[in-house]
């Protein structure tokens, strides 16, 4: 458990940090609340890698530029410039010259210049050196016996409609024509337990999910069971868990009809399946689980349901135990829910990225999923303290208290971070979210696609020349 404050000792106030004038400014900046999750030390080693250094520092580092790109996403109603000011908002407070603090804020072009030197490699290696799993087997809901369980899936990203983005990442067809906004497929592979995003891949629209999964599994380790969906299943893609010493656990296609062999105790079965091709010498022995729903009042009633799995110790995982365990690849969905719409989505419904080139389009996403990350990974430090499931912990809630510590923190001498975390976890796990409850949706479409073409495959319309006022006529 969290430690409870005394209620007999008086609260000590926390000491307030002193910040030089004189000193640079870029480097004053501690960002406590995001290097609590990601060190400084590990961005700072990651920029060097690349060759990523600034030599003239005035306003604005290239470390700097980083962070900005992390927290834009907590701030996606605001300019990159009203962003900037946010992330510097507790050092503002504490500046002791205020005729000369708005003159130490980039510009709109210095921004602009940093994001282009910074480029995209850095988000993504840093995304590779501290995007891991944190569940342990304590944890509720993150593993299965010896098996940290990790799902897998895809989802597709709007992106602001401009002819560079088109051309970078497509656009989805359909029969009424082409989307509105051109989009990127977004490949993820998440720890089910506590929704951390472990790693992610981008790709052109039409790209096809298996093969942004297979770049996926560079982040598998022996320690995994990795859940996906049908459109994932390959014998490639099994091959490929097992020569990683992991495991599978996926929906098998309907036209897939694997060689049964024999029927195990536990009701499933043990098959073969073959490599692509009429080569017989060559296969994967695995299990076969058949099940189907029995409560006419839950989803998915009477439907034929067929998962495939490397486990195939049917006494340690019995059939009806890796059933249940598949539904937590739904998990996934709850962690694109709280990118897309929590993150993303809180103002801008319509295209929640700004950047209209596809090096800025990368950009954002890096830093949405570190972003996410972050907030995340404090979730279930605040868990874990108070021995709770993370997905009872808000992440709305949680949004908004790390919004709100990027100041607060910054105000505080270092000494004081930590009694100031302690504090924001307490409050965290104040309010903790009711137990799911048992209920169904309907899997269906909130709206169908417009029959209108989009706007900007219609020529120029001609623009009024008069007032309304002026145009009217009493007749």
């Amino acid at each position: 458990m969290l430690p409870q404050p005394d209620p007999t000792t008086p609260a000590v106030p926390y000491a307030m940090r002193v910040v030089d004038p004189q000193a640079s400014f870029p480097a004053q900046v501690r960002l406590d609340i995001l290097t609590q999750i990601i060190p400084r030390a590990t961005v700072q080693e990651v920029l060097a890698s690349l060759g990523r250094h600034t030599p003239r520092v005035r306003k604005l580092s290239l470390e700097l530029t980083l962070w900005l790109l992390l927290a834009a996403s907590l701030f996606p109603d605001r300019s990159l410039e009203a962003c900037f000011a946010q992330l510097v908002q507790g050092l503002h407070d504490l500046w002791p010259d205020d005729a000369a603090y708005p003159h130490l804020l980039p510009s709109a072009a210095a921004l602009v210049y940093r994001r282009r030197q910074l480029g995209v490699r850095p988000l993504q290696a840093l995304m590779r050196a501290v995007c891991r799993p944190r569940a342990t087997p304590q944890t509720a809901h993150a593993f299965l016996g010896d098996f940290r369980l990790m799902a897998l899936d895809g989802h597709r990203q709007d992106v602001p409609d401009t002819p560079a983005n088109a051309r970078a990442f497509g656009r989805p067809g359909g029969p009424r024509g082409d989307s509105a906004f051109p989009q990127v497929l977004c490949v993820s592979l998440v720890e089910c337990g506590t929704h951390l995003p472990v790693d992610t891949t981008f790709w052109p629209c039409n790209t096809g999910e298996p093969k942004g999964a297979h770049r996926l599994l560079r982040s598998v380790t022996p320690d995994m069971v990795v859940l996906a969906d049908r459109g994932f299943y390959s014998y490639a893609f099994f091959q490929a868990l097992r020569a990683r010493g992991a495991q599978g656990l996926v929906r098998l296609p309907k036209n897939i009809k694997p060689e049964r062999q024999r029927r195990l105790p536990d009701g499933s079965w043990l098959v073969r399946v073959y490599p692509p091709g009429k080569s017989r010498r060559t296969y994967l022995e695995l299990r076969l689980i058949e099940y189907t729903g029995t409560d006419p009042e839950a989803p998915g009633y009477g439907e034929h349901y067929r998962l495939l799995t490397s486990l195939l110790e049917e006494g340690r995982y019995p059939a009806l135990l890796l059933a249940c365990t598949y539904m937590q690849r739904w998990e996934i969905e709850g962690t694109v829910d709280e990118q897309d719409t929590h993150l993303m989505r809180q103002c801008h419904p319509s295209s929640p990225l700004r950047s209209r080139t596809p090096v800025g389009v990368l950009q954002e996403l890096y830093g949405l999923v570190l972003m996410h990350y972050t907030v995340r990974a404090h979730m279930y430090e605040a868990a874990t303290a108070a021995q709770v499931a993370p997905q009872r912990v808000s992440f709305t809630r949680a949004v908004h208290l790390v919004q709100d510590a990027l100041a607060n923190l910054e105000r505080l001498v270092e000494a004081e971070v930590g009694r100031a975390l302690q504090r924001l976890y307490r409050t965290l796990v104040h309010h903790l979210l009711p137990k799911r409850r048992l209920r169904r949706a309907p899997r269906a479409a909130r709206r169908n696609q417009s029959k209108w073409p989009r706007k900007s495959d219609t020529a120029p319309l001609p623009q009024p020349k008069r007032s309304f006022s002026a145009a009217l006529a009493i007749i």
